[in-house]
């Protein structure tokens, strides 16, 4: 069971999905939904209406760009130093690019 925070009140779910693998997509521009990835590919059916409140994305090497929801929203770089998390949104694709090169991502999702 995960806790996590709404609103400032703890919720309790069941529902939980964490991914650990090598992503290669060409360019910067995130145009390839996450779930292409065959490590990748079922990370949304263990949640509600296979959507996410919660995000936590890191890489181990290198820099990966990702987009939410749809590939004309606003990138994210994400780096070693820099990981991506977020909450209180509805996330139901991410898109992802690497610039050609292997990256190892990591995404946790509720």
């Amino acid at each position: 069971m995960i806790i996590s925070r709404n609103c400032g009140n703890a919720w309790n779910t069941s529902k939980y999905s964490w991914v650990s693998n090598a992503v290669t997509k060409a360019t910067t521009t995130p145009a390839d939904s996450i779930t292409a990835v065959t490590a990748f590919k079922d990370i949304f059916n263990n949640l509600e209406n296979k959507t996410a409140n919660y995000i936590k994305i890191s890489v181990g090497a290198d820099v990966a760009y990702i987009t939410l929801n749809s590939t004309s929203n606003d990138v994210i770089t994400v780096t070693p130093t820099t990981p991506f998390e977020s909450e209180f949104i509805e996330i139901r694709d991410i898109f992802i690019a690497t610039d050609s090169v292997a990256v190892s991502v990591t995404l946790e999702l509720t």
